[in-house]
């Protein structure tokens, strides 16, 4: 049996090594879906959402919601860091299908039997994580105090 939860996450990026329009600064409402398998336990639950929820939240909006996000290497992080903003880096570029296998990590991270993670960026397109890549990884998270902390 599998169920789904789905968030909302407002979240800036772009694309440091990207010839386009997504090179820019910029954000999108992201929705994550998050797709879980198990089996029916006695009450006829695969897991009960609201435990879902909970570990979407410490694990996604909790470091997600309201950032900006940049791969560890881009120029504009020292900018961004100035800013004193909240601020998320990342291992790789943060695109749609990073950030879909970065969310699938981090639930794994916290033994949910994900399947999938599918990343709306727009109404019109979609990315879908399904399976570990351990290189995609949070490197620091940035509040609006300018603290850095390691995860």
């Amino acid at each position: 049996m599998e169920i789904s939860y789905t968030v909302e996450v407002p979240i800036g990026h772009r694309l440091s090594n990207y010839n386009g329009r997504c090179a820019h600064l910029h954000g999108h409402n992201y929705f994550f879906t998050v797709y879980v398998q198990g089996n029916v336990d006695g009450g006829g639950l695969v897991m009960d959402y609201s435990a879902l929820k909970k570990v979407m939240h410490d694990a996604i909006l909790d470091k997600l919601d309201h950032a900006m996000v940049l791969f560890f290497g881009d120029p504009a992080v020292d900018a961004v860091r100035g800013l004193q903003s909240r601020m998320v880096t990342i291992t790789v570029q943060p695109s749609a299908e990073n950030l879909a296998t970065l969310v699938y990590n981090m639930l794994r991270d916290r033994e949910i039997l994900v399947t999938k993670v599918v990343v709306c960026e727009t109404s019109k397109s979609s990315a879908i994580a399904d399976k570990t890549d351990r290189s995609v990884r949070i490197k620091e998270v940035w509040s609006e105090v300018a603290t850095p902390s390691r995860t």
